[in-house]
């Protein structure tokens, strides 16, 4: 959820903007966007979100016509865009290296809720600066469209800082670009150390099933050979007069019974017919 803070913030009230930049502001509440009216050029971006609760402040650039840029916090001009830019960068970098860091699953789900903001936000810088790029090019061209057909003065200084601005706008928005292109590839990596991690812990778990599942089989075959015996064994154990303990040959007969009623069932338990997918 978006912070009052966040959406409540507006330039500041010195700022002389044009009145057709203020109406398209108050239409775009909350967005990054890129404006321009009457040779001005108004930027509003977000800092960098810092957790997956945080969509980010909102910040305002402006250049006006005389090519001067301002920004809405503690001052500045372009090289405040500049920083902003590279702040995305660095946040970044910070959660590839939590990334390489993250020992277990839930430090790797911790990287992909933060850097999901960031990319979203990364993606929509992007885009606004994209916006800015196209608008300082068509304000540069207008500059440059001769006001009488026919004549041409060679470059002149205001075409000089258009083409200049141009330049960097395109550059910190090829930076920007850059930018959210390594968010989204971090997210994707993210995304695949999870299902790494998952199918990985899935194969242990079903290694260790077959291990036990074989272990109760053995067991079972132990049981199942030695249960005739010891239950004949127990029957005739038990003392009674029966007019056969002096019989040799009736212990062996009993116990070599014994031992082939525990062979069939064993050779029965170990070749169980296995059941085909469709017959289950």
């Amino acid at each position: 959820m978006r912070s009052n803070k966040y959406n409540q913030k507006r330039p500041p009230k010195i700022w002389d903007l044009p009145f057709g930049i203020r109406r398209q502001l108050s239409r775009r509440s909350g967005r990054q966007i890129a404006i321009s009216d009457d040779g001005h050029l108004f930027i509003v971006l977000c800092n960098v979100p810092r957790d997956k609760t945080n969509s980010g402040e909102r910040v305002f650039f402006w250049r006006n016509r005389e090519h001067e840029w301002h920004y809405s916090e503690r001052g500045g001009g372009f090289s405040s865009l500049e920083k902003l830019v590279q702040a995305y960068d660095d946040r970044v970098a910070e959660l590839e290296e939590s990334l390489e860091n993250a020992g277990d699953s839930e430090s790797r789900f911790r990287v992909l809720d933060e850097v999901t903001p960031v990319l979203r936000s990364a993606r929509n810088l992007s885009d606004a600066l994209h916006k800015a790029f196209e608008l300082s090019e068509q304000q540069a061209e207008e500059v440059r469209r001769p006001k009488e057909p026919g004549r041409s003065d060679g470059i002149s200084p205001k075409e000089l800082g258009e083409d200049q601005e141009v330049t960097k706008i395109h550059t910190i928005f090829e930076q920007a670009s850059e930018v959210a292109r390594a968010a989204e590839i971090l997210k994707s990596e993210t995304e695949s150390a999870i299902q790494f991690a998952h199918a990985r812990q899935q194969e242990i778990q079903s290694h260790y099933v077959k291990q036990q599942s074989r272990a109760a089989h053995r067991l079972n075959i132990l049981a199942a050979t030695f249960l005739p015996v010891a239950t004949i064994s127990s029957v005739f154990g038990m003392n009674l007069a029966s007019g056969f303990e002096g019989s040799h040959l009736l212990f062996w007969l009993v116990l070599m019974a014994s031992i082939g009623v525990g062979a069939w069932i064993g050779y029965s338990v170990m070749n169980v017919r296995q059941l085909n997918p469709g017959e289950w």
